[in-house]
Order: C-alpha cells, then structure tokens, then sequence
C-alpha cells in the first residue's frame, strides 16, 4: 500500500510544479489522476490558481472514478464474505 501511494504522489504534481516537469514524469503527470485532484484542491488554497470550469472538472471525475472503483471492490468483498 505505501509504494503505491508513493507512485501515485511521486508521479504527479504534488512535489513539482507541472510547467518545470521534463521528460516521462511530465507526460506521466498529466494522465495522473492524482494530479487532477490536486488541481481541484489548488483552486481553494494557493493563489494564482483561478477557480475555473478547467481546473475543476478534471478532479471531480477523477474522484468520481475513484469511488466507483471502491466501491466495486467494496462490494465484492461483502459479496466474498456472504458465501
């Protein structure tokens, strides 16, 4: 579980800023869904981050995405644990 938070932190824009990002870890953030959530979060606390349509979106489904895929597991488990 700790190595893949880790790449899931590493490989986004948690520590970098997107724009100074080279390379493969730049073409990795952007498909990070981490990333999109950060983004979404940025909005509310960093300034110079205007809240806008483009910056929100991204997050929401990410995080809309996220849950599903809990929950699916979720209930698989439960359904696992029911036989």
């Amino acid at each position: 579980m700790q190595q893949g938070v880790f790449l899931a932190v590493f490989l986004s824009t948690a520590h970098t800023p997107l724009v100074l990002l080279r390379g493969w870890l730049s073409d990795v953030a952007h498909l990070n869904p981490v990333t999109h959530v950060l983004e979404l979060a940025r909005q509310a606390t960093v300034a110079g981050v205007e809240p806008s349509l483009a910056h929100t979106w991204p997050g929401v489904v990410a995080l809309a995405r996220r849950a599903a895929v809990l929950a699916a597991l979720a209930m698989g488990g439960l359904q696992r644990m029911g036989r």
